[in-house]
């Protein structure tokens, strides 16, 4: 535990006007910029007021607002504390944003494609034999959940968070797991079936062989082939919603393991997805 000396904040004048915003962004920069640093003590709530010349009032809605970020632990009738980085809710708005932008569900998808393949490829080089373990421990069970949606969802969602995590950088980790949560939800709604849960299941079984083979342009190419079949059915079942108007954004060219498909580069990556999938059924 930190104990905060009050002395040791800058002081600062507010005007009237956004007066709780205001507060809001100074308590938020203390904290951001290291001046209440992680498992600090902060004084209490009617001290705060009194430092920021403002009402106990604003001071309890700004707690209240940190809170909800993460950044405070706020408990009834404890102290507050500072929390570390790693507990900050920052991705929820991502996540929402995401959710809500149903339009351009294939923008986001072309955004995790281009994520996961980069966290395919560094995890290939960085995996531990742990982490590799953890990953074929997962593909059985999404066999088994090929007819059990919300189940084979779970699953999948774990196998991608776990080859994100064996990057061995947790940003990487944080910001994936804001994007494909609310487009996994969108895909079930509009393109799963148990047949592409299949066929779903047999490209996962190749990503992990080539990762745990340290197969990185294995690796990159075999989730770009997967990500590239997601996109063009959901492509398909787009083309059936939106206006004829917006067929220019269903036709733009997707990505593949190094180039945008359609060029003569093309086979190449394919040819190492296949031979990746071909390595994972050896491997049944």
């Amino acid at each position: 535990m930190i104990s905060l000396d009050r002395t040791t904040v800058p002081a600062v004048t507010f005007d009237r006007p956004h007066l709780h915003d205001q507060v809001l962004a100074h308590m938020t920069g203390l904290i951001a910029e290291g001046h209440w640093p992680a498992g600090t003590m902060l004084p209490a709530e009617s001290d705060l007021a009194q430092q920021f010349k403002v009402s106990r009032t604003i001071v309890r809605e700004c707690v209240r607002v940190l809170g909800s970020r993460g950044m405070l632990d706020v408990r009834q009738g404890r102290s507050l504390y500072v929390m570390p980085h790693a507990e900050w809710k920052i991705t929820e708005p991502l996540s929402l944003l995401v959710r809500s932008d149903r339009a351009s569900l294939l923008n986001w998808l072309e955004v995790r494609t281009l994520l996961e393949m980069d966290c395919a490829d560094l995890a290939a080089r960085r995996a531990t034999d742990e982490e590799c373990h953890l990953l074929d421990q997962t593909i059985n069970p999404l066999a088994l959940s090929e007819d059990d949606p919300a189940a084979y969802r779970e699953i999948d969602i774990r196998f991608h968070l776990t080859i994100a995590k064996a990057t061995h950088n947790p940003a990487l980790a944080r910001l994936l797991e804001a994007v494909i949560q609310p487009l996994r939800e969108q895909l079930d709604e509009r393109a799963l079936t148990s047949q592409t849960r299949h066929a779903s299941t047999e490209e996962h079984r190749a990503i992990a062989a080539c990762m745990c083979d340290g197969d990185a342009a294995g690796t990159r190419a075999a989730m770009a082939a997967h990500l590239g079949r997601v996109a063009d059915e959901i492509r398909q079942v787009l083309r059936e919603e939106i206006p004829e108007s917006a067929d220019s954004v269903l036709s733009t060219p997707r990505v593949t393991g190094t180039h945008i498909a359609g060029t003569p580069e093309r086979s190449a990556v394919q040819s190492r997805a296949e031979t990746a999938t071909q390595r994972g059924s050896t491997n049944r």
